[in-house]
């Protein structure tokens, strides 16, 4: 108990701090898995993958990430994530900026060119990046790093890298195009990473770059993750032993043979190595390589039924690792476990302990920084802090040719983020403080205040059975509609069923450091997991008071469905003490096989979301107890109805590789709100019969230098009030490894269709990032905006802002 003791006085010691304003990111986590690094991004709220540059590889990643609207999403401009490099992680940094008013813009830098394969996770509340080091034959034959012959390098000979395994690829189905794999090679090659045999499966060889990627076009759908690479002369000497044309083909009875044959479109399938349980394997194997886990499942699954097959020890290990990475982790240990009573000798065997041994430490912490020490009973325990500190100062200013000059802001900002981790073998408890102090040096000097956005104590069993998070936290789901001052339960019945509880005191203002007991909730939910192999689901009741009376009473869920190239969210909250449907959602992802994407949302919801709160609105008064004083409750009830409009907003978007620099996209919305009655002397508002907002992009990445990126925007928008035009340009430059630039420009017109003049506003700014060390980093953005605006064609209203933002970041 000595070390949980300590722990918990560390915690409390920190509670007289302040903390950061709480962004997108709540926290990042490394997972060592057998065949990848994956760095896992936990999210605040619900966010939607749009797309990503590079395609592939990079020490540069660029993702486009659009917020689903779920409770009070957190408005930020650009917000850093603690993150300390360590050993074996190449990550460096890890940036969230807002692009736009619906977009948010993941960079992570890395210390080296890595491969990375992203996936949004099935609650949109976390997303997935597999990393796997590039090793010298496989580096990207555009890349300005690689050792390997130029694409423009005459007499240079490349290939295609069809797939990589663990598995050997002793048997082939038949290929898509009988004729390119007749005039080409098909072989293997192998290479040995973190201890363990991979193995490739390569078509060669062509004379150009451009030959072989025109030929890979036609093997996307079957291999959606080829890519092609320079062959050192070796390999092409090798791959006359490795060829898997040279093999000897199977014979198969003539009516299998015939079946075969139909199956594929005319080609003969008993040319290639093929029987009915190797097709199995196959099958099982291109599943798990397209990371179709629940499909792979069903078919190792069926392998097993046949305790006599002789790829039962095979299958046996494979399923385990299927279910692994569906996470499905008590399923993959039972499955280990059987393994190694079945088979504790061999490779296999030694392949299957360290994965046994993985499944209890696979969360590593974010840190290295970690003291150990025995724990009274025996156990190891592990003591771990990290962090962040940063000082910022602003200055705001802004004149016109009305009213001179004005200083809006001039205030120095000191944020503390910091995480404190205690581990044993029976328990894993974490509390996370994140905070600041702004000190306003302005003439009014009236606005220092502090800022408390996460406040909490984590506590989890090792069994995961049991989880619980006591003090100020965020939750997005289970109706609960953003920050609050509270506790959460969990508890795992099965691999299917997770219990949860939660209650507390919303938080209207992290400037609030008590907690406000005026509004309280409650409410249960029950997380349900992998129905039909790709359903989840969260069903939720919600009850929440303010001053005695019902402020909210609603029940709901969500259903998510995933497949490895398409997913679906869809979303329900139900106010049954008003009869009202506060949010129905409906949001659709389409990836394609050449990188392309559809996405497509359909949101209704009450504006704002309907509780009996909203009838404070233009009252003049603090609190619904005042103003039940001079009102029924029914009365109140009906100024809150008459606050909340119906807001219907519709978006189709998408993306569209131009090649492996250059990416367009783009979206278009449509936006209804209903109109608004006057009551309770508040001004009702009109109906808008529709708003419009079309964003274009051309995104490219690494066109002059790897890691550079650059952003044209186009938007046009029509409202009831204005048509507006905005022109955009963002780059992004590396300097050597320390320094990096970020231009950045903005041209915006707009025509007021109210009293019928036009303003034009010039944007321009500037950052730029130092990193002096590992652990601190200078940053500094200016910028300035000039306004003017027509009046009537005789005489213009000119303004000018600038403002100045500088300072600091420590890691520890």
């Amino acid at each position: 108990m000595h070390g949980l003791f300590r722990y918990l006085l560390v915690f409390l010691c920190l509670i007289p701090c302040a903390s950061a304003s709480q962004g997108a990111i709540d926290r990042i986590a490394v997972e060592r898995n057998t065949a990848s690094l994956d760095i896992v991004m936990f999210f605040n709220f619900p966010l939607q993958h749009i797309s990503h540059l590079p395609y592939r590889s990079g020490n540069t990643l660029h993702v486009s990430l659009r917020p689903i609207l779920i409770g009070d999403n957190t408005s930020i401009a650009v917000e850093e994530i603690p993150w300390t490099p360590r050993k074996g992680v190449p990550l460096t940094s890890v940036r969230m900026e807002r692009s736009s008013p619906d977009n948010y813009d993941l960079i992570m830098h890395f210390d080296r060119e890595v491969n990375f394969n992203i996936k949004m996770e099935d609650n949109y509340r976390s997303m997935r990046i597999s990393l796997e080091k590039i090793s010298s034959e496989e580096k990207s034959p555009l890349s300005s790093t690689h050792t390997e012959p130029s694409p423009r390098t005459q007499g240079a000979v490349y290939s295609i890298n069809l797939e990589s395994s663990l598995v050997q690829f002793d048997h082939i189905e038949a290929p898509p195009d009988i004729d390119l794999f007749k005039r080409n090679r098909l072989y293997t090659t192998q290479f040995i990473k973190d201890g363990e045999t991979w193995y490739r499966l390569r078509l060669g060889f062509f004379n150009s770059y451009k030959e072989a990627e025109s030929a890979k076009k036609y093997l996307l759908k079957r291999y959606p993750r080829a890519w092609t690479t320079a062959v050192q002369p070796s390999e092409q000497q090798e791959s006359v032993t490795t060829a898997m044309t040279d093999r000897q083909p199977v014979t198969l009875p003539d009516k299998e043979k015939q079946a075969a044959t139909d199956s594929n479109n005319g080609i003969d399938s008993a040319t290639w190595e093929i029987s009915r349980d190797l097709g199995l394997m196959e099958q099982a194997r291109q599943a798990m390589a397209l990371e179709q886990y629940a499909k792979a499942i069903r078919i190792y699954t069926k392998i097993l039924r046949d305790p006599n097959s002789a790829d039962y020890q095979d299958a046996l290990e494979y399923l385990g690792v299927a279910r692994e990475r569906k996470r499905q982790l008590a399923h993959a240990k039972a499955l280990y476990t059987k393994y190694l009573k079945k088979y504790p000798e061999g490779e296999g065997a030694e392949r299957v302990r360290q994965r046994l041994a993985a499944l209890i430490t696979a969360t590593k912490p974010d840190r290295e920084k970690l003291r150990e020490a025995k724990h009274p009973s025996g156990g190891l325990v592990k003591w771990e802090t990290y962090g962040a500190f940063s000082q910022f100062y602003r200055r705001d200013t802004d004149r016109s040719s009305a009213g001179g000059t004005n200083l809006r802001q001039s205030s120095i900002t000191s944020d503390l983020d910091v995480t404190a981790r205690l581990r044993s073998q029976s328990y894993d408890v974490r509390s996370r403080f994140s905070g600041g102090y702004q000190y306003d040096f302005s003439q009014a000097g009236q606005q220092n205040n502090r800022r408390i956005s996460s406040l909490y104590i984590d506590l989890m069993t090792m069994q995961r059975k049991l989880t619980s998070r006591f003090g100020r936290q965020r939750l997005s789901s289970a109706g609960v509609q953003g920050r609050f001052d509270g506790l959460t339960l969990g508890y795992r019945s099965s691999d299917r069923f997770k219990w949860n509880l939660v209650a507390g005191y919303p938080v209207l203002r992290t400037t609030n450091t008590y907690i406000e007991t005026e509004r309280q909730f409650y409410g249960f939910n029950v997380d349900i997991a992998t129905i039909a192999n790709d359903w989840d689901f969260n069903l939720f009741y919600i009850d929440q008071s303010v001053a005695g009376i019902t402020d909210r009473q609603a029940v709901g869920g969500e259903a998510r469905y995933f497949k490895q190239n398409r997913s679906l969210l869809g979303l329900v909250d139900y106010d049954i003490s008003y009869g009202q449907l506060n949010t129905l959602l409906l949001l659709g992802n389409w990836f394609f096989s050449n990188k392309a994407n559809i996405n497509v949302t359909l949101d209704h919801r009450k504006s704002p979301l309907l509780t009996t709160s909203n009838a404070l609105q233009g009252q003049g008064l603090e609190s619904i107890d005042q103003l039940l004083k001079q009102s029924t409750e029914s009365e109140v009830r009906q100024l809150a109805e008459d606050r909340s409009a119906d807001s219907r907003t519709y978006t189709l978007g998408g993306s569209y590789p131009l090649n492996l620099a250059y990416q367009l996209s783009g979206n278009l919305s449509v936006t209804q709100r209903s109109a608004t009655p006057t009551s309770g002397g508040v001004e009702g508002t009109d109906k808008t019969s529709g708003d419009y907002d079309l964003l274009l992009q051309l995104i490219g990445s690494n066109i002059i230098k790897e890691g550079d990126l650059i952003i044209y925007g186009v938007r046009f928008s029509n409202t009831e009030t204005a048509d507006t035009t905005t022109l955009s340009a963002n780059a992004r430059y590396p300097l050597g490894s320390r320094w990096r630039i970020n231009p950045r420009l903005r041209l915006v017109y707009r025509d007021f269709s109210s009293d019928g003049t036009q303003q034009w506003i010039t944007a321009p700014s500037l950052r730029i990032d130092y990193r002096s060390s590992r652990y601190l980093r200078f940053e500094a953005d200016i910028g300035s905006e000039l306004s003017s605006r027509e009046l009537n064609g005789t005489s213009s209203e000119k303004s000018e802002s600038y403002y100045i933002y500088m300072g600091y970041r420590a890691d520890f």
